[in-house]
């Protein structure tokens, strides 16, 4: 009895942290949702300064009782808190985040309040490495692109990487279109060091 009461105890502290976490540090709007293809990006702005770093992802809960289980959205892009600091940290906080979003559900394209879960993943830290390669395929660059962006950022002076090499290969021709915004932010960190291979 008194296993059984701690295995129950154990399975509902394990359920329920996540969404005490999120009801009180992850409340958040949707701002803005685009349609891109078969894949959406949703802007959330949050109530609180959330972490963010590349690679992570975050759930997105439609309201504190939502326990069905639902799929991680990988965070695509986030605007930065603090453009006045040098030093871009591993680790960034912000309040707008940009989630990619596959088969998104319709009460995300309803701006509605939600709960951000997370951040979940691991942190490489990237700007440790002299030579970064990044190689992606397809939608795939929405992975890779925060990583490049976070390194770029990064003063000269607080990051080992000297170079970053991305590796794309287009499954479609609209897939440039796709990410051209954020490659071009990209480009204009160090235009002069950018070469282009067709």
């Amino acid at each position: 009895m008194i296993v059984a009461s701690v295995f129950g105890g154990l399975v509902f502290i394990i359920t329920a942290y996540p969404r005490v976490n999120s009801w009180l540090n992850g409340k958040g709007a949707v701002q803005q949702v685009v349609q891109l293809g078969d894949a959406t990006v949703v802007q959330v702005q949050s109530k609180k300064a959330l972490r963010t770093y590349p690679g992570c992802y975050y759930y997105i809960i439609p309201s504190a009782f939502s326990i069905a289980a639902n799929t991680p959205h990988l965070v695509y892009h986030w605007e930065k808190i603090d453009t006045g600091v040098e030093a871009y940290t591993t680790t960034t906080t912000t309040s707008d985040i940009f989630l990619l979003v596959q088969d998104s559900p319709e009460w995300i394209k309803q701006k509605v309040q939600v709960l951000l879960d997370g951040p979940y993943g691991y942190n490489a830290r990237p700007e440790k490495y002299e030579t970064v390669v990044l190689v992606a395929q397809g939608r795939g660059i929405a992975g890779v692109l925060p990583a490049a962006s976070h390194i770029a950022r990064i003063s000269r002076r607080s990051r080992i990487t000297r170079r970053i090499d991305l590796q794309w290969k287009l499954d479609q021709n609209d897939d440039e279109e796709w990410a051209e915004e954020r490659l071009q932010t990209l480009i204009h960190l160090d235009p002069h060091r950018v070469r282009n291979d067709t």
